[in-house]
């Protein structure tokens, strides 16, 4: 992604094209995945939902496990984006139970617990799901911090800004430039710098 939404829409639209003359559907059903994270990222939450439930429905009749579970959670994201926590815990509770070694899928759905704990006002629960999000992002085996490991930055600088506690949010997006700028992720970086603007 790192920020070339037109691109990246550009290179999906080929390989749609592409894995139309297949008949894997396991291309198909990622592609749907890659799809719904993008839009969801650019802010075209229509067709973020759109793909996400196209990808739950083809990875259900193709039995894929790991696509089943991105997708649910992306849809759990765009019902909280919707104002919807209700069915977004429906959606991240069913991926919940796909996850077992899936850990970057479960650091997600974990992250969107958290989100849905700060938007029903309870930093409680928001605080014990990014201790979650913290122990999962540990246990990867990984060189560098990965894309959902960042990601969970923009919430835990939503949760200390919502406790009032804006040094917090500082350290944290100071901790994470050096590698959003090596890594090119100008989505998640241009949000952790304007929450640390606050």
């Amino acid at each position: 992604l790192r920020g070339h939404c037109i691109n990246a829409r550009r290179h999906v639209e080929i390989a749609r094209h592409l894995f139309n003359r297949s008949e894997r559907s396991a291309l198909k059903v990622m592609l749907e995945l890659v799809d719904s994270t993008l839009e969801m990222f650019a802010g075209n939450l229509q067709r973020a939902t759109r793909s996400a439930r196209a990808g739950l429905e083809q990875a259900r009749q193709a039995n894929l496990c790991m696509p089943l579970a991105g997708s649910l959670t992306n849809l759990g994201s765009l019902m909280l984006f919707a104002g919807n926590p209700r069915a977004a815990k429906e959606c991240l509770d069913r991926a919940l139970e796909l996850c077992d070694g899936l850990i970057q899928v479960r650091l997600g759905v974990v992250d969107s617990f958290a989100q849905i704990a700060l938007f029903e006002g309870n930093p409680v629960d928001c605080f014990t799901f990014l201790k979650q999000c913290q122990d999962l992002s540990q246990s990867l085996r990984v060189p560098a911090r990965t894309w959902n490991d960042l990601g969970t930055d923009i919430t835990r600088c939503a949760y200390f800004e919502a406790i009032g506690n804006p040094s917090e949010v500082v350290a944290i997006a100071e901790a994470a430039d050096p590698e959003l700028v090596r890594r090119q992720f100008k989505d998640v970086r241009t949000t952790v710098v304007c929450a640390k603007a606050w």
